[in-house]
């Protein structure tokens, strides 16, 4: 195995915008230098770059008149994420299927114990001799229509170990699905299933899919005030005494409410401000800028910088799944819809231009318990969209019945 290579970049230049890839010939023992020659600027090199299992990438760099570049060039079928161009190898081999039915089925056996003995039988031969899947998307349907026909779900999360344990807190809808889809929590900014970001939202009627509203992310700030003095000092220079009114809470602060670009909130005096980037030409014209919190006076409560966000978004949501989802109670537990949505293609641009709007907005619920003896903090810094505004966010967005 040879080294790793140590220097190769990524550079940013927002004015045009572009990104340029350098250093990665360094300590190449045969680097196609020729094809590189920047006086020569060659219309048609292909550059192919793959993951191996221990994270490491290779690359591949061919002249545009071989039979490989040429093949590339008049394929129409490639799946395009970002920039790239995703080159299959035909479709899933027949191991994979099989492999992914009985996982599926083991995972089905595992986590089924309180359905009706005929909803079982029924998925069962659903899985064994359903639609067989060619691709991860279609893995992906196959497995949430699975979980559709399941109906009601007991309420319940994976632990680190994989094992199944109850959830009863009021938001455990997601928790229920990334379990029966075998998820195990992680904080890795990763897809969650076969390459796919996968989204639960509440809905009243599952009819009535653009309802409701959703979280993106929850990053926590990587700059400003509550960066570098912490979330304590934070919560107790722009938060407010808790207003509900509710028993145990007269000694309890929080920071909450929605922030809109633009607009300074009535309690915390903050407002989203978008440092570096131009609306009006959809450009970021400042690299180091960032999703900024201040006040009246310019102060910086809170920065999540545009490198690091960048990153996180565009890793996790280039595709998603949305999926809507009923609750009961008594016990607590989660339907989901036969109706998802999925997006695909995105990028950083996207997201700013919908913050830039207020399509997207900071919602926040973070606070201080016991503020004046034995004080505790919560941190929760929500990105969240209203479920309607969501195609905006996306190349495509496919609505797909997964009863048809």
């Amino acid at each position: 195995m040879p080294p790793p290579l140590v220097g190769d970049t990524l550079l940013l230049y927002p004015q045009y915008p572009e990104v340029r890839f350098s250093g990665f010939l360094r300590g190449c023992p045969e680097a196609p230098s020729d094809l590189m020659d920047e006086r020569l600027r060659m219309p048609g090199r292909v550059l192919f770059m793959g993951m191996c299992p221990d994270g490491r990438i290779i690359g591949y760099l061919c002249h545009p008149e071989t039979d490989l570049a040429k093949e590339v060039a008049g394929r129409t079928d490639f799946q395009k994420t970002g920039v790239f161009l995703e080159v299959g190898l035909g479709g899933l081999r027949e191991i994979d299927i099989e492999q992914f039915q009985q996982a599926s089925l083991d995972l089905f056996e595992e986590t089924a114990l309180d359905l009706p003995s005929d909803v079982k039988a029924e998925i069962i031969r659903e899985i064994k001799s359903g639609i067989r899947p060619t691709n991860e998307r279609e893995m992906l349907l196959a497995k949430l229509r699975q979980i559709h026909m399941m109906g009601r779900i007991r309420s319940r999360r994976l632990d680190k170990t994989g094992a199944t344990v109850p959830c009863e807190a009021p938001h455990c809808g997601g928790f229920t699905l990334e379990a029966e889809l075998g998820i195990r929590p992680n904080s890795l900014s990763e897809p969650d299933y076969l390459g796919y970001e996968v989204k639960q939202y509440k809905v009243a009627n599952f009819t009535r899919i653009t309802s409701g509203v959703l979280t993106l992310m929850t990053p926590e700030p990587t700059g400003g005030y509550y960066k570098t003095d912490g979330v304590e000092a934070f919560i107790r220079r722009f938060g407010y005494p808790d207003m509900s009114g509710n028993d145990g809470r007269d000694d309890r602060l929080n920071f909450g409410g929605i922030h809109r670009v633009g607009e300074f909130h009535e309690r915390t005096t903050l407002a989203i401000v978008l440092n570096g980037f131009n609306a009006e030409s959809g450009k970021i014209v400042d690299a180091t800028g960032g999703i900024t919190l201040i006040n009246r006076e310019g102060v910086e409560a809170a920065v999540w910088g545009f490198a690091e966000i960048m990153t996180h978004w565009n890793r996790k949501h280039a595709k998603a799944v949305y999926v809507p989802s009923i609750s009961t109670k008594d016990p607590l537990s989660y339907s989901y819809g036969n109706l998802v949505r999925i997006g695909d293609g995105t990028d950083f641009v996207k997201y700013l231009q919908a913050m830039a709007s207020g399509q997207v907005y900071y919602d926040p619920g973070i606070k201080l318990e016991n503020a004046s003896t034995a004080p505790k903090t919560k941190r929760r810094s929500q990105f969240r969209i209203k479920s309607v505004d969501l195609p905006g966010l996306y190349n495509t967005m496919d609505t797909i019945d997964l009863t048809a």
